[in-house]
């Protein structure tokens, strides 16, 4: 484990006690429902302690984290915590985590799922009217389609990012950073600008100097974090998204600072 990924680890608690006294309740919602799948072991933790072990062996691998993926880790390299799990509730599929609850969660019957599913994304609608006047100023009077990047750019700016090269919609990415001489220097790779466009789906990835081939999200960090980035079906709701997705990484770069 290198010594910022200790680091990470150490503050991501912190950060996360930041982004819900903000107003961001969602991932304490989504926690709560994956711990009501069924009562805890007494050596298992919560979900998203199992995110954080998750986190440190992906960077450690070459390639994205999955269940299958961790027989190429050394033993060091290899989470104590998720070793147990792996033991204890055996080894699934491709593709499926480790976490019990989070598995009996993928399961759930398709009207169970549906009704969580409106749980939460009525709690992202609740959370958006809160922040509406700060989005609408950011918007401006008037927001159609085409001026979103514009959008865009102005929520990166207002948390302290600029434009890395060109900002055009017609590309597969946008790049935003901070200050390279800031204490925890970072870039926001916004990814797949057509399906902002054309579904609202808002994926922003976040690189670290010192995990430059690990691209992070709010999902790695936030349990329903990937509730953000989708289902955002009007301008203010793309503005939204990206907003909270940026908001966070400004509270874990002001965290890992201290």
């Amino acid at each position: 484990m290198t010594r910022f990924a200790r680091v990470l680890l150490e503050k991501i608690s912190d950060v996360r006690r930041d982004f819900s006294s903000l107003g961001f309740k969602l991932p304490e919602i989504y926690l709560g429902t994956i711990e009501s799948m069924r009562s805890r072991g007494t050596a298992e933790q919560t979900y998203d302690h199992y995110l954080d072990e998750v986190m440190l062996e992906h960077t450690a691998l070459k390639f994205p984290w999955r269940p299958v993926m961790r027989d190429t880790l050394s033993p060091d390299e290899r989470s104590p915590y998720l070793e147990m799990l792996a033991a204890n509730f055996g080894s699934p599929p491709p593709g499926v985590s480790l976490d019990p609850n989070y598995n009996l969660f993928l399961k759930l019957d398709s009207d169970t799922d549906d009704k969580w599913l409106n749980v939460f994304r009525e709690q992202k609608i609740m959370e958006m009217e809160h922040f509406r006047p700060k989005l609408e100023i950011l918007i401006g009077p008037s927001n159609p389609r085409q001026r979103m990047i514009q959008i865009i750019r102005r929520i990166a700016e207002s948390e302290g990012y600029r434009v890395k090269g060109n900002l055009k919609m017609s590309g597969d990415f946008a790049e935003f950073e901070s200050g390279i001489d800031e204490p925890v220097p970072v870039v926001m790779r916004l990814m797949d600008l057509h399906a902002i466009e054309k579904r609202g789906h808002v994926v922003l990835q976040y690189l670290f100097p010192d995990l430059s081939s690990k691209p992070l999200g709010l999902n790695a960090f936030a349990p329903g974090g990937y509730l953000y980035s989708e289902w955002n079906k009007t301008p203010l709701a793309v503005a939204f998204s990206f907003y909270a997705q940026c908001k966070f990484l400004s509270l874990l770069r002001r965290r890992m600072a201290e």
